[in-house]
């Protein structure tokens, strides 16, 4: 009698540490179920909406910027995407490497792109203002969606305010159209597009394989007559700027720059002209 019930208490601690088992291992599933390989083509992830304060928190607690991408990329994770002004991170990003690494590493792969080169705000101005536009309805007819943000400066002389590249990289794509005047999409080291369209010139003659430093003045800033038509139309220069990076399909993918352009707002090159 006394070993029967030994063998029927040793079976129900089985049974109830499997079922503990199971269950935290569900528990801890189910923080990895926001992550696939798509996640980065997601409207929530694309928003990119990191406040200043947490962008500086996160660099100031770490200490490199591997390991600062790492922490936003669990901060991002834990917050759905939108981080409020806590820090607090449970730990999603080990649940996340233990079961699903390559999806996650490709994540962080993608918030390196888009963070981790850079080093100078797009225009050399401290005049320069901007809104949250990214994927406002545009074009004639209200049928395309905005793919990056207007920078709007006060001047209606085309060619005043010198737009700067954000990062180091390579010239991947230059020319000119009508509409979009001067422009130049630039790869950074990491894998991040960046681009600048609506320049009313050059600095220099890009071309495809040009290296390119951060801080480099890449053209000017044109004239955005041919987008308004209210009373200030000549009173405003503007740069069109996006940032794009490769989804899994290697598609280019769009990112909200507005949260971007707040963090790098005050780290201006200044030139004299």
């Amino acid at each position: 009698m006394p070993r029967r019930i030994f063998f029927v208490s040793l079976f129900l601690f089985f049974i109830i540490y499997f079922t503990a088992f199971i269950s935290q291992l569900s528990i801890e599933r189910s923080y990895t179920s926001v992550l696939t390989f798509h996640t980065c083509s997601t409207e929530a992830f694309r928003r990119q909406e990191l406040r200043p304060y947490l962008y500086t928190s996160l660099v100031e607690e770490t200490d490199s910027k591997d390991d600062w991408i790492n922490r936003l990329t669990s901060l991002m994770l834990d917050s759905d995407f939108r981080p409020d002004n806590s820090l607090h991170i449970i730990q999603r990003n080990s649940f996340c490497q233990k079961f699903k690494p390559r999806e996650y590493q490709f994540l962080k792969n993608c918030y390196q792109a888009i963070w981790k080169d850079l080093i100078f705000f797009p225009v050399s101005s401290d005049k320069i203002f901007f809104s949250n536009d990214w994927l406002k309805k545009s074009g004639c007819n209200g049928n395309s969606s905005h793919q990056g943000t207007d920078l709007w400066g006060y001047s209606h002389y085309p060619g005043y305010f010198p737009v700067i590249s954000c990062s180091d990289g390579t010239v991947i794509q230059s020319g000119w159209t009508a509409d979009d005047g001067y422009q130049l999409l630039i790869q950074s080291p990491s894998g991040g597009f960046f681009y600048y369209s609506m320049l009313s010139s050059f600095e220099k003659n890009w071309s495809c394989g040009n290296s390119v430093s951060a801080g480099d003045i890449l053209g000017y800033m044109g004239n955005s007559r041919h987008i308004f038509s209210h009373a200030f139309k000549n009173e405003l220069s503007c740069l069109h700027f996006g940032i794009f990076i490769n989804d899994i399909q290697k598609q280019k993918v769009s990112v909200n720059p507005y949260w971007i352009l707040r963090v790098i707002h005050k780290k201006i090159r200044n030139y004299t002209y």
